[in-house]
């Protein structure tokens, strides 16, 4: 009983009216005071309106027109017991549904044909839709009167007291009854009517709102009834110019066009309803495959041995099946140790499946097993269809082999008023496919170790490189230079460097290890630090800095492996570009023509006592310098055809005086496409300089 103390004013007084209420699970309790916090706020204004409606009504009339009141009753209680859902979007994790029938506009006709007196119709219209609802709960559990009584209350103190507020201000300002035709006078009289059947219950409504949120937000419950409440009110203002136009149509048509018109109005909405039936078959569906699909990443980004899955599960399985009974298995596994086995029952303190049905999953040859109409104990009534999916997992055998063996079951019994339970299969089979999917990599969870710390190796590998690539484009003045490496793996061949040396020059170099992976970075590492430090050494002389890293190279490694290198010093003031080409790609200078900065010598690490020669060009205005690794021109694509240097120089010449970025990002957009699905075998490196236009 310790849980009926609880500290919420509203819990208290739900509570003491409805003890049981505070055994329940959390869902089951946070709806229960949500139903119940209406009646402290509305029954005043309940009481109200119907005091008010026996004072206003002309029995005459209604002893006069029984006939018509009764089919009047027995149309409304059908559009009351079809009402059709409409969903808003309110962000992308909630959606707030608006439930609401074609009856306002039957019910505003027919107060401008009989006057307020026809009001008595949606008080027995709500008394019998709720006693009818109270019937199809209790059928299925020992629900309260009062829960009944809210949506009673809820209807006379908000539409029956909003009703008559309108009406009376309508008459009283000139409003003719029985409408017949739109004077100026009656325009008025309506607008001003509907202005106050619209707001009113949205004052009305306030303090429950105020309420509703403030206990939803202890309850973890979504606090968007606020625009719930406008929405609802500005559908009521929409309604108003049609029950006008069935008004004037009575009073022309006489009963018999009135009677005709209520059956279509009936008509209409019931495709209403059904399609909005279909629709939200289809947005829960879709909800599901949402929180299915975040549960799914949770579960991937899960530490693989799959302990905490249990607790993973238990968290989202509510948002993906809300209101609905579910059970989850996973059996013990075939080697000590893979995966704890784990029994998830929600609401756990209701029955799940039995041990029967548990055993015709296992020994069925189906993925799926139904269970049809499902009757709990102690309800009166089937509540659903049951739907147990097993869950598969290709678990290694004796012999090395993947055999499917089932390692446990999902059951979903939803209740016949919230929808078929087989709706969700697709979810049920994606769940389960999911946990399997799970399982199966807990059985491998040792080598997938092993494979995350070499990943986390090579990953830091990687991040150690890029911080040897320079953390800043250079900014020179009459020059645009950009510089971008795309890498294969984890971890790179390539690289490029920019050295500002004295009277503001600077180096420009790119260069590509003849090899891959993780021996190809650690030489990469080596070959950019040596060359760096005689390049900044020896900044006049480019082939000397070349000589002097290429024998130290070969003095401090014991390796087969060589690297290519493009590196030049850039004048920027006239343009001088000072190169030595190491068995490297040559580079590209276009503009009014196209040239080729081709070899001066052959590649660092191959042999000791080599020289190389440097040459010079000069880069005039809209010039552009284009240095890259061999991973642009030898991308290949499905077809093995290789991109090539023509098109490489076509982008140059069709980009020629844009910014270098822009050509930067053409060619690599243009490779990428050329490639389209062939993997990247090669590490791509391209540098851009422009000399701009002065």
């Amino acid at each position: 009983m310790a849980a009926n103390k609880s500290t919420n004013f509203y819990e208290k007084v739900a509570f003491k009216f409805w003890p049981e209420l505070a055994e329940s699970t959390p869902e089951t309790k946070t709806m229960g005071v949500m139903a119940f916090i209406p009646i402290i706020f509305l029954w005043p204004f309940a009481l109200g309106a119907i005091i008010w409606l026996i004072a206003v009504s002309d029995w005459q009339i209604a002893r006069n027109n029984w006939s018509i009141f009764a089919f009047l009753l027995i149309i409304q209680t059908l559009l009351q017991l079809s009402q059709f859902t409409v969903n808003f979007k309110l962000n992308q994790s909630e959606n707030v549904p608006l439930t609401s029938s074609l009856s306002n506009i039957v019910e505003w006709a027919a107060i401008l044909i009989f006057g307020p007196t026809v009001l008595w119709v949606t008080v027995l219209t709500s008394l019998i839709k709720a006693v009818y609802r109270g019937w199809q709960l209790s059928r299925y559990q020992n629900t309260p009167t009062w829960l009944f009584s809210s949506e009673i209350i809820q209807e006379w103190g908000v539409g029956v007291f909003s009703g008559l507020a309108a009406v009376t201000v309508y008459t009283a300002l000139g409003g003719q009854i029985p409408f017949t035709t739109v004077t100026i006078s009656d325009a008025h009289a309506m607008l001003l009517a509907v202005l106050i059947y619209v707001l009113l219950p949205i004052l009305l409504l306030t303090p429950t709102i105020i309420a509703l949120n403030q206990y939803g937000r202890t309850a973890n419950t979504p606090n968007s009834l606020a625009r719930f409440a406008l929405s609802l009110s500005g559908l009521s203002f929409l309604t108003i110019p049609f029950a006008l136009i069935l008004a004037m149509a009575a009073d022309r048509g006489g009963q018999s066009l009135f009677i005709f018109l209520l059956a279509a109005i009936l008509v209409v909405n019931w495709l209403a309803y059904y399609l909005s039936r279909s629709t939200n078959k289809n947005q829960r569906l879709s909800q599901e495959l949402a929180a299915l699909e975040a549960l799914s990443e949770e579960i991937i980004q899960a530490p693989a041995d799959a302990h905490n899955l249990e607790a993973i599960l238990t968290r989202n399985l509510p948002r993906i099946f809300p209101l609905t009974r579910y059970e989850v298995r996973v059996f013990a596994p075939p080697e000590e140790n893979l995966w704890p086995a784990f029994h998830i029952v929600y609401p756990p303190n209701l029955p799940g499946a039995t041990e029967a049905d548990w055993q015709a999953l296992a020994a069925t040859e189906e993925t799926t097993l139904l269970r049809p109409n499902v009757t709990l104990p102690g309800d009166k009534a089937v509540l659903g269809d049951g739907v147990m999916v097993n869950i598969f997992a290709p678990i290694d055998d004796d012999k090395g082999d993947d055999t499917a063996v089932i390692l446990g079951g999902i059951y979903l019994l939803r209740h016949n008023m919230n929808g078929r339970t087989q709706d969700s299969l697709p979810v049920l089979q994606g769940l389960a496919s999911q946990i399997g999917s799970a399982l199966y990599r807990a059985q491998a969870y040792q080598e997938s170790i092993a494979r995350l710390k070499m990943a986390q190796e090579l990953e830091f590998a990687g991040r150690i490189q890029a911080s040897f690539l320079p953390k800043h484009q250079p900014e020179i003045a009459g020059w645009d230079i950009r510089a971008a490496i795309v890498p294969a793996r984890q971890t790179s061949g390539d690289f490029y460097d920019f050295m500002e040396m004295e009277d503001g020059r600077i180096g420009l170099l790119v260069a590509d290890v003849a090899d891959k992976g993780t021996g190809a970075a650690l030489y990469m590492a080596l070959s950019r630090t040596l060359i760096r430090t005689f390049a900044l050494q020896y900044p006049d002389q480019p082939e000397l800095a070349l000589q002097l890293a290429n024998e130290r190279i070969l003095a401090d490694t014991q390796s087969d492996q060589f690297v290519t290198v493009f590196y030049g010093v850039l004048h920027p003031g006239d343009g001088r570009f000072v190169y030595c080409n190491a068995g490297h790609n040559p580079a590209f200078i276009t503009g009014s023509q196209t040239r080729a900065l081709t070899n001066t010598g052959t590649p660092l690490g191959m042999f000791p006592g080599l020289t190389w020669r440097q040459r010079s060009v000069t880069l005039a205005p809209g010039n552009t310098l284009i240095l890259y690794s061999d991973g642009i021109p030898e991308a290949q694509n499905v077809a093995h055809d290789e991109f090539g240097d023509d098109r490489l120089l076509l982008l140059a010449n069709e980009y020629a005086g844009k910014p270098a970025v822009e050509l930067e990002e053409a060619i690599k957009t243009a490779v990428t496409q050329f490639v389209g699905d062939a993997p990247q075998f090669d590490d791509i490196t391209l540098m851009v300089a422009v000399r701009e236009n002065q």
